[in-house]
Parts: C-alpha cells; sequence; structure tokens
C-alpha cells in the first residue's frame, strides 16, 4: 500500500465517532481493549486504525512509519505525537478526523 492509501483506509475507518477510541489502540464491542488487527476490535485510536488498515503482518513497518510521519509532520517520535494528539482530553472525534485530512492533503501535495 502506498502512504496515501495508508492515511485514507485509516480516516475511512474513524469516520464514524462510533469507530474512534482514546486510551487503548483498540476496543473490542464491550470497551476491552484490543489488538487492532483482532477481528473483536470494533473502535480504533489513530495509531490503530492505521495498523488495522496496514494488516496484521505488516502493521508495524515501513508502511506504518511512513503513514505516522507524515501524519504527525515528524520524522522522530511521530508514533508518541500522534497518541499524545488522539488521547488528549480536549481531542474530539472531529479532531481526529481533521489531522487525517490535512495529512491526506499533505501527502497529495507531494
Amino acid at each position: 500500500m502506498t502512504t496515501l492509501e495508508v492515511l485514507q483506509g485509516a480516516r475511512d475507518l474513524l469516520s464514524s465517532p462510533d469507530r474512534w477510541c482514546k486510551k487503548s489502540i483498540a476496543q473490542d464491542s464491550e470497551g476491552g481493549g484490543c489488538g487492532p488487527h483482532l477481528k473483536k476490535a470494533v473502535r480504533w485510536c489513530a495509531l490503530g486504525a492505521l495498523v488495522r488498515t496496514i494488516g496484521e503482518k505488516d502493521g508495524w513497518g515501513a508502511e506504518f512509519d511512513s503513514a505516522v510521519k507524515v501524519l504527525s509532520g515528524s520524522d522522530t517520535h511521530g508514533g508518541e505525537l500522534v497518541s499524545l494528539f488522539n488521547d488528549k482530553p480536549d481531542t474530539a472525534h472531529g479532531d481526529v478526523v481533521a489531522y487525517f485530512d490535512q495529512a491526506i492533503e499533505r501527502e497529495k501535495a507531494k
């Protein structure tokens, strides 16, 4: 997958507020934490959505690193920055969707 495809797929996955979560990479229907690649996952944080989009085998590889770099706007500590943004108390679902939209536009402009 290209970086653009990963970003768009993750954004699509998070398109509804009931498919987004904070404080865990993914959640099951009971609100319990789980792996983002598991079938029981129904909600994801921003990072979890990237992993789910890429797939279990390659979820933390080069595709993930590239997407995180574009999403965070940082070459270092990108995952931490994305996670901190997602989990801030005042971050709402619309903020995360806008975060992805901005990253997608940056990637398209390359």
